[in-house]
């Protein structure tokens, strides 16, 4: 992963230091923003970072080496042994990383510290068999039953997901289920009822320990939207609006009333 560098306009006061410290110059003012002209020819110097007096240009990310990953991590050990608490990889979604987050997952456990995931659950059985023995929790999404709405709003079939979540209960991975609550796609109690019906097969058909998982309901904000501004990304979603409490807790409610009581609202 190459360092990504993102433009904040509240913090710019248009003085061009970061387009006269760019050696290869390529950073331009192109309506009204700061831009790379060409990321394909910016080798991540990041001169131009360094010389901006206000902090608008900033890098967000850069590659770690696994020691470099561990050597922050164990800056947090006493606490990870005082409280029991330990170590989350997120994302993005972090199966696109597999081989590095094996290596990490596996070096936490060797230091005896919790671990956890969270995906999407779109990849490769292969890909949890990798991780999953070294993981104490995976928080898992689930956000649509439907299969052609769920490729309507995902862009992605969830088949798959589906596959892994029951191959993952099969193994006796701990799973925590995550149903993010999204106005005008799943906030309704049709496709809440139908994600309850398939979580309620699996234990009845298939005696699986689904009504053992905890499910957390995560009601759609836009306290993201900023970053995709930041990126210059078209964020899909700008025009949704929040999820409404009384609407979460009738979601409540209802996964309540079919008897699914480990079931809390927000991560």
């Amino acid at each position: 992963m190459e360092g990504k560098i993102i433009w904040k306009k509240e913090k710019c006061i248009d003085c061009g230091d970061c387009i006269d410290a760019c050696p290869l110059r390529i950073i331009k003012k192109d309506s009204g923003r700061i831009v790379i002209e060409n990321e394909y020819l910016c080798n991540r110097c990041m001169k131009c970072t360094e010389a901006c007096p206000t902090g608008a240009l900033e890098e967000v990310c850069r590659e770690y080496t696994l020691q470099e990953v561990m050597e922050i991590i164990m800056q947090d050990s006493q606490y990870y042994n005082n409280s029991g608490g330990g170590v989350t990889i997120s994302g993005g979604e972090f199966t696109l990383q597999i081989e590095f987050a094996r290596m990490l997952l596996k070096k936490i456990k060797e230091n005896y510290f919790n671990t956890a995931v969270e995906t999407c659950g779109y990849t490769s059985w292969e890909n949890f068999k990798m991780i999953k023995d070294f993981c104490d929790i995976i928080f898992y999404d689930i956000k649509l039953i439907d299969p052609a709405k769920h490729r309507k709003y995902t862009g992605v079939t969830n088949k798959i997901i589906l596959d892994n979540f029951e191959k993952l209960l099969r193994s006796g991975s701990k799973i925590i289920i995550r149903v993010p609550l999204i106005p005008g796609v799943n906030l309704n109690e049709d496709d809440q009822l139908s994600i309850i019906g398939y979580l309620d097969d699996l234990g009845k058909k298939e005696n699986l320990p689904t009504r053992e998982c905890e499910i957390q309901l995560l009601p759609f904000h836009q306290m993201g939207r900023s970053k995709y501004v930041y990126l210059n990304i078209d964020y899909k979603l700008k025009n949704n609006r929040p999820a409404e409490k009384d609407e979460v807790e009738n979601i409540l409610k209802i996964y309540k009333d079919k008897g699914f009581n480990k079931i809390r609202i927000g991560g």
